[in-house]
């Protein structure tokens, strides 16, 4: 069975991952990697991706037109939150 719906609150736990790289970009380059003492708390992911055990989330940077990366290898994730069906179809 298959259920639509879409998150309105949640969660998403990253553990465990081998490697951690943050980094402030523009489109022409990379302004600035951030150490893990000076690393900026994520305050919405505008953009995510996850391919080959990478995950990747996007925040607004602190420079105009810049943005900030949060690269996991191989993290384990687990979402957790508020489930709302209203207005979508079950299929079987």
């Amino acid at each position: 069975m298959k259920i639509k719906g879409s998150f309105y609150s949640c969660t998403i736990t990253i553990t465990d991952w081998w490697d951690l790289e943050v980094f402030e970009y523009n489109k022409q380059q990379k302004i600035k990697q951030f150490d893990l003492n000076e690393m900026p708390e994520i305050d919405r992911i505008i953009n995510f991706s996850y391919n080959n055990d990478e995950l990747i989330l996007t925040d607004f940077g602190f420079h105009k037109d810049t943005a900030v990366d949060y690269k996991f290898t191989k993290p384990k994730i687990q979402i957790t939150g508020e489930y709302d069906t209203t207005n979508y179809f079950f299929h079987l």
